[in-house]
C-alpha cells in the first residue's frame, strides 16, 4: 500500500508548474488554466516511475501537463513489495484569486 503522505509530498513537488508556465507566458499564475488532474503511473521494482500519464479532468494548459509529466517521471518511491504497483490519484491545484488588472 502506498502511503498518502508519500503521494502528497510528490504532488507538492510539481506545484511550481503553474507559476513556471505563467512566467514563460508572461501571465499571472491565476490566468494559467489548471484545476483537477488525474495522474496514473507504475512504480517499478526499484522505485522508479514508469508509464506516467497526466490527464486533465477539467480544462488545463498543455504546458502545465508537460511540466508535471516531466517532473513526475523523475520521482522515486520506496521499493514496492510484491512487484510493480499501478497508482491512480487525483491532483487538485488550489484556486487562485483572479489576477489584478493593470491600469
Amino acid at each position: 500500500m502506498l502511503a498518502s503522505s508519500t503521494v502528497r509530498s510528490k504532488f507538492a513537488s510539481v506545484d511550481h508548474c503553474r507559476t513556471d508556465v505563467a512566467r514563460r507566458k508572461r501571465l499571472a499564475p491565476a490566468q494559467v488554466t489548471v484545476d483537477t488532474l488525474t495522474l496514473r503511473w507504475t512504480i517499478l521494482g526499484r522505485g522508479q516511475v514508469a508509464a506516467m500519464e497526466v490527464i486533465g479532468s477539467t480544462p488545463v494548459d498543455a504546458d502545465v501537463l508537460d511540466c508535471i509529466k516531466r517532473d513526475a517521471n523523475g520521482w522515486l518511491f520506496t521499493t514496492p513489495v510484491g512487484g510493480d504497483v499501478r497508482v491512480n490519484r487525483a491532483l487538485v491545484f488550489r484556486r487562485l484569486p483572479p489576477a489584478a488588472r493593470r491600469p
